[in-house]
């Protein structure tokens, strides 16, 4: 497979030189900042001045800092003691962001202040380091955002741009009056400049000491809502755009219990005065956690008042607020000594963020929802190409790299294993302990295993370290053999991977230390057996176990691994899941499935009809996670199976599965309904839509009829499946007028409802004009992803969103950077499953490079290879044909 990653590696060099110098070398040290900003939102452009207290700890020629595309107009040197001053004598700027002063006498060690007044530019393409955002498209009101994270510090202000060089921050802004002005800190002084009636200067509150990457501010017009935590009474605040303050209720009511809880849990108080949540239109990130300022996308904060918001959106502005809050002690007060420990933040922050739910959410029961995210880091990390989680840094753009799904979801799934092994008490104080000890400072992996084995007396770093420092995860074979009441189970660890080319040697990769638990029939749930598991195989004893008895491995997904049993084995945990019952729980049910469709998507086991066969176990389940893991596996087989003609066929045995889940949550909508019944009606009406179900459609389409044509209130679930029902009657005028609706619209959530929606368009026409729409001033950069990637999820939208990206790639480089185009480029190749398009896509990325997506195509290319593998095996098409109408509905 062609290697994308071979010339940037070069670029790169090997040398340990070329490596250390991508960060700052250690001759000085920065104390605190005096920042100074005049930004003219006219023109585009800011003044500034910054004064650095530096000390320098031995003899230099030169002092580096970094900057990116700032002027320097200029610089002096002071000595503290002396007060002699000095210019430097060259300024150069370097590759990697660099900025090199060289000094005549040179420095000797002694503290210092280096001032430096520069002036840079305000972007509005790229969003990254000071650039501004227009929240709606209608006006001409902007928002300008100062963001830094992960290395963009550097394209604001001269500084020393990393995360383990913290240093106190005073900051001041110039702007013109009226405006609202948000920063990490409290408001210190608001007053008028002397010098213009049109200018105001404002003056924050000093930092503790902070990471550059965590400063921040943001100026514009908004509103906002606050409230105060109930216990250590910290000032909450959620800026929206004007008109919207309401539309953050939710958000600040979540945010109000979340500090309170976590203050708890970390046994450590909120360390800042202040926590204030800003709304921003064009963010890259989803969120990023300045430190007291969240920025966050609009569908993460706001939502319609609760009456019109469903249950699915509440719950992921929820699981972002308390995701977010955790940072602020998880990365922020206590802060990873560099880039290549993201996972660590990231994975903390989202498995604490469940735990935060359970106190201030508990109705949602987001457990095994959180193990359904499990699986979609993992069929990641089962490609070739994926990366050990503590992976060399040595750019911003490597940097960017990490922000996915295997940094957030499997850091997130080693941390619940790791919770689970030592148990909720000691993980609670190793936590605390770690937070306590390094509070204001930079901290490595190393110190957190440490602060967990004086918590919990355990081998940490020995069980950690086997999972951070190493690409993949294992499969475990499971074969038993019955003596009497016992049953001898020999287990097996190998690598696991989707391309099994050369699986011998893929298979003998790395020894995982993996805590292996079991549950059995006789005890369902219960931990009946536990080790830990550290060669490639061994023997464990089971007793008290019948013949007949089903044993399950790692029950509710504990473990980062999957299970391949026995045929025998598996038989039996078959017969549990198709058990009135229901002995196995849900989540080891859904694991079950999750596990057989892997082995056959990389060929270790199992045909299309296998898997097939096992999802009619389910068919009384009730379970909501369970139909969304079984909605996911279909979606990707009918997504391959167009490139066998076999759509049609495939829609008779999905109306067949559907069929029974669809008579038992109905149409109607109940009073005090659990809220995954509410979330699991509209997952079966949109997957019955798409199988063409003819009463569904109908009665969908008698209420979506309305949706263009009327204000009649549609409830708040449905909205999404409606208007997917409306778009798939492939209407010109029904498009446009979703169109209409998308522009017009206040709602947030209507505008990703929409999105998703334009999924449904299969006429190449409406899909061009949509496409065109995605990416005009009508719809914000976070939008044109959405809607893009919506287009890319069928056979012909998939080529036709393809050949617009490629014509197109000036605006993605451009207008969306790096970090965003990869998540789009990954969505709309990955779906490929035909020769040509993997010819195509390795083509013109060879001759189009565009740095920093480097691993989202091999990641594609990757995807698109399975695909033609999966399709190359099943070598009796018309056997599956005639075993997918065998029930037709």
């Amino acid at each position: 497979m062609f290697n994308l990653f071979a010339k940037r590696k070069k670029e790169l060099g090997t040398k340990k030189d070329d490596k250390t110098n991508s960060r700052l070398p250690k001759n000085a040290s920065p104390t605190h900042y005096t920042v100074c900003f005049k930004p003219n939102l006219e023109k585009l452009t800011f003044e500034a001045s910054v004064a650095i207290d530096v000390t320098v700890l031995e003899n230099s020629k030169h002092l580096m800092i970094n900057s990116v595309d700032l002027v320097m107009n200029k610089v002096i040197w002071e000595e503290d003691v002396t007060q002699n001053r000095q210019e430097p004598i060259e300024m150069t700027p370097l590759d990697k962001g660099q900025f090199e002063l060289k000094f005549d006498p040179f420095l000797v060690p002694q503290k210092g202040q280096l001032r430096l007044n520069f002036k840079g530019s305000i972007t509005d393409k790229k969003m990254m380091g000071f650039y501004r955002s227009k929240p709606n498209p209608n006006d001409n009101a902007y928002h300008f955002i100062a963001q830094f994270e992960p290395m963009d510090a550097r394209r604001c202000l001269p500084c020393y741009d990393d995360p383990a060089i913290k240093a106190e921050f005073d900051v001041c802004l110039i702007i013109p009056k009226g405006k609202t002005v948000v920063g990490n800190m409290p408001i210190k002084a608001r007053y008028n400049h002397k010098k213009t009636t049109l200018l105001e200067i404002v003056e924050f509150k000093r930092t503790p000491p902070i990471s550059t990457f965590a400063v921040g501010f943001v100026v514009g017009n908004f509103d906002f809502v606050e409230a105060r935590s109930r216990d250590d009474d910290i000032a909450l605040r959620v800026y929206t755009p004007r008109g919207k303050k309401l539309q953050g209720t939710f958000a600040l009511g979540v945010a109000a219990e979340a500090v309170t809880f976590l203050a708890s849990y970390f046994s450590c108080q909120f360390p800042l005065p202040k926590l204030d949540f800003m709304v921003i239109s064009d963010f890259a990130l989803s969120s990023a956690g300045s430190w007291g300022l969240i920025l966050s996308r609009d569908n993460n904060l706001l939502l319609d008042d609760e009456s019109k918001a469903s249950c699915g959106e509440k719950q992921h502005v929820a699981l972002v607020i308390c995701e977010e809050i955790v940072r602020q002690w998880i990365g922020n007060l206590v802060t990873p000594e560099w880039w290549n420990q993201l996972w660590v933040k990231s994975g903390v922050a989202m498995f604490i963020s469940y735990i935060c739910m359970e106190e201030v959410k508990s109705e949602y029961e987001t457990s095994t929802h959180f193990v359904t995210e499990i699986f979609r880091a993992m069929h990641e990390d089962s490609l070739k190409s994926t990366y050990p989680l503590d992976t060399p840094v040595h750019s911003s753009l490597e940097c960017e790299e990490q922000y996915d799904e295997i940094c957030y979801k499997k850091g997130a799934a080693l941390f619940r294993m790791l919770y689970n092994f030592i148990g909720e008490d000691h993980f609670r104080l190793g936590l605390s302990k770690y937070i306590i000890k390094y509070k204001f400072k930079n901290a490595t992996t190393g110190d957190l295993w440490k602060c967990f084995e004086e918590a919990s007396n355990k081998p940490i770093s020995t069980l950690m370290n086997s999972w951070m420092n190493q690409r993949g995860y294992p499969m475990i074979r499971v074969t038993g053999k019955q003596d009497g009441r016992n049953r001898f189970i020999k287990i097996t660890q190998e690598k696991f991977t989707f391309d099994q080319t050369g699986s011998r040697d893929i298979r003998a990769e790395g020894t995982w230390v993996i805590p292996i638990t079991v549950t059995a029939e006789r005890d369902p749930g219960a931990i009946i057996f536990h080790t830990l598991m550290d060669t490639k195989s061994q023997t464990i004893v089971i007793s008290d176990i019948g013949k007949n008895d089903w044993i399950k491995f790692n029950p509710r997904v504990i473990g980062f691994y999957r299970t391949r049993y026995s045929s025998d084995m598996f038989t039996t945990l078959v017969h549990a899941i198709r058990s009135q019952n229901k002995t196995l729980e849900a989540v080891d049910r859904l694991n079950i499935l999750d596990d057989k469709f892997a082995f056959l998507m990389s060929g270790v086991q199992g045909t299309i009809i296998e898997v097939l066969t096992l999802t009619e176990a389910f068919l009384e389940d009730d379970d909501y996670n369970v139909w969304r893991t079984v909605s996911y596996i279909f979606d990707k087989l009918l997504r391959i199976l167009a490139y066998m003609n076999l759509e049609e066929s495939f829609e008779h045995f999905g109306r067949y599965v559907f069929s029974r889940i669809l008579e038992r949550v109905g149409y109607k909508y109940l009073p005090n309904e659990h809220h995954h019944t509410k979330l699991l009606r509209p997952l079966v009406f949109l997957m019955m839509i798409k199988f063409k179900h003819r009463e569904v459609i109908s009665r969908c389409k008698a209420m979506s009829d309305h949706i263009t044509s009327s204000e009649e209130e549609i409830p708040p679930e449905l909205r999404s499946v409606l208007y997917y029902c409306a778009m798939e009657r492939d209407e010109e005028d029904v498009v446009k007028s979703f169109i209409r609706i998308y522009k017009e619209s206040d709602s947030v959530q209507d505008k990703k409802r929409i999105a998703k929606a334009f999924s449904a368009v299969k006429e190449p026409g409406l899909i061009k004009q949509i496409l065109d729409f995605s990416i005009s001033e009508d719809v914000c950069k976070p939008g044109s992803i959405d809607i893009i990637s919506s287009l890319s999820r069928h056979k012909d939208g998939r080529a036709l969103s393809w050949n617009f990206f490629k014509e197109n790639i000036a605006v993605f480089k451009n207008r969306y950077g790096s970090f965003m185009a990869s998540k789009l480029i990954t969505v709309i190749i990955e779906g490929f499953a035909e020769e040509s398009f993997f010819v195509d896509v390795t083509e013109y990325f060879k001759a189009n490079l565009f740095p920093g997506t480097e691993r989202a195509v091999q990641f594609g290319l990757e995807n698109i290879r399975t695909n033609i593998q999966l399709i190359k095996r099943e070598r009796n098409p018309s056997a599956l044909r005639d075993y997918l109408d065998a029930d037709a509905i």
